[in-house]
């Protein structure tokens, strides 16, 4: 018979052997599943943060959108006119030399500039909008505010004109939004009928520009206006000019530009039309 003391440390031994390290097997199942969760944490991870960058994404353009059309709509609907011959009181004309994107799946862009008077009292606001475009077809909004008495408000859309043709040389001029690949002006009368293509003494609308004289103005004006996503914009900041619009172009694309669009009534044209 072996000793008390041999046999209890052969049990032990016997134990220790039982409790031995995992196998090769175990260790690449392991690792396996680790490396599973890993990846289904780093999916969750960035799906996660692209809808935070998206979500901030809409709400920087929504945000920026509804200043503009906020300016747009207080302004517009207090615009009024000289009736002094030949000062002008509205128009809007297509920017020379601006690119606008030809967006596949979206509908035709395009950049204009936009002037109208507002008055105070005797004092006059000559109050301008203009896009100062880059080849990419991405371009900055500035906005023209110069003042005036009745005398002299004749020379404030040439004043606009002339910062408009001086740029970046113009004082008056004030950026308001980045990412815009869209500014139409469209005009109305009384009946809600658009108006194109006429000329009269105080009045001349072609495909490439309006303009209001005198005592007339339009009864509604419509501002479409078209924004690029900012991480989107982004991506091509520092390309060359026809690489980026190619990349901005594509059908892909075209979910990333917000549109807003708003149709607001003059108040003046409306009253004189009701007389």
């Amino acid at each position: 018979m072996k000793p008390l003391e041999q046999s209890g440390l052969e049990n032990r031994r016997s134990s220790i052997r039982g409790c031995g390290g995992f196998s090769l097997v175990e260790m690449v199942v392991a690792v396996g599943i680790t490396a599973m969760i890993i990846v289904g944490l780093m999916a969750m991870f960035n799906q996660t943060s692209k809808t935070l960058r998206s979500g901030s994404d809409q709400a920087e353009v929504m945000e920026s959108g509804r200043l503009v059309m906020e300016f747009f709509t207080r302004e517009i609907q207090q615009a009024a006119a000289s009736g002094l011959t030949n000062v002008v009181n509205f128009f809007g004309t297509r920017i020379q030399g601006a690119q606008p994107l030809d967006q596949a799946g979206a509908p035709p862009y395009d950049m204009e500039a936009v002037f109208y008077l507002n008055q105070f009292n005797t004092n006059w606001l000559g109050i301008g909008y203009f896009i100062d475009p880059v080849g990419n077809g991405l371009g900055t909004l500035y906005r023209y505010v110069s003042n005036s008495h009745h005398l002299a408000v004749g020379n404030l859309s040439a004043n606009f004109l002339s910062e408009a043709g001086a740029f970046p040389n113009a004082p008056n001029m004030h950026r308001l939004a980045d990412n815009v690949v869209h500014l139409k002006i469209n005009f109305y009368d009384t009946n809600g009928v658009m108006l194109t293509n006429m000329t009269t003494p105080n009045l001349t609308i072609s495909d490439n520009f309006a303009i209001f004289m005198n005592d007339t103005l339009p009864a509604y004006v419509e501002v479409e206006l078209g924004l690029m996503e900012p991480s989107v914009a982004a991506r091509v900041n520092g390309w060359p000019s026809a690489s980026a619009r190619a990349y901005l172009q594509d059908a892909r694309r075209a979910g990333a530009v917000y549109l807003f669009r708003q149709r607001i009534p003059i108040r003046s044209a409306l009253a004189a039309a009701q007389q």
